[in-house]
This record gives C-alpha cells, structure tokens and sequence, in this order.
C-alpha cells in the first residue's frame, strides 16, 4: 500500500462522506467521493489507484447491490482484487448474502464507530 492509494466511499449521504472524510484524515489518507454506485464505477475508471471500497446499499441512480454486480463485469477485472466493505444501515440476511456472493468481504451497519473503520482499514488495507 502506497500513500497515494486512496479511499473510494461510495455514498448518498454527504454526512457519511464528510465522517469517512475525517477518519481517514486523521490516518493521513486521502479519500474519493461517489454519492451512488453509477459514480462509483467511474471514479474507479479514473486516475487514482484505490485500495479500498466503502459501499452503501440503498442510494438512488445505483445502488450498492448493483454496484457489486457491474464489479464483477470482465471489464473491471483489474479491480476485483480491490476489497469492498459494506457500510449500511441495511442488515437484512438476504441482502448480506447477496452481497458476499457479489464480493464484499465485510458488513459494517451505521452508525460505525470510527474505531471499527479503522480496524478495517488495517486488515484490508495494512493487512495487520
């Protein structure tokens, strides 16, 4: 991991985003914004190298479901390696099994302690 490597929170709520923004400032790590999945998938075509995805399920244009499902397309094949967190207020077992099935490696239900994201971020991304 490279501190030029950043953050994707993928998003409708800007308070979320501004939270995410925060955490991550503190660890002097720079995030990318997405406020629904449609965004997402383009800020993933862009310049920046990311490490790390943060997804909300329920957002309008795309949703988190839909998000994972485009992922899984051949033509973003370079970034299935890139983990994907759930952070949701959804917890419904259908839908987290949806999820996994389509990637994410992790379910985080809002409010998150800013503790546990970071905990994240150490596993996936420092791998400690």
């Amino acid at each position: 991991m490279d501190q030029e490597d950043k953050i994707l929170v993928i998003d409708d709520s800007q308070a979320i985003r501004y939270m995410m923004a925060e955490v991550f400032r503190s660890l002097s790590h720079q995030i990318i914004e997405a406020e629904n999945g449609q965004v997402g998938l383009q800020r993933l075509e862009g310049p920046d190298k990311i490490c790390l995805i943060f997804l909300d399920v329920h957002m309008p244009v795309m949703d988190g479901l839909t998000f994972l499902e485009k992922l899984q397309d051949e033509r973003y094949k370079w970034a299935h390696s890139i983990p994907v967190i759930m952070l949701t207020t959804e917890d419904k077992k259908e839908c987290i099994i949806t999820a996994k099935k389509r990637g994410a490696k992790g379910w985080l239900i809002k409010p998150t302690k800013h503790e546990t994201i970071i905990k994240v971020y150490q596993k996936f991304v420092l791998k400690v």
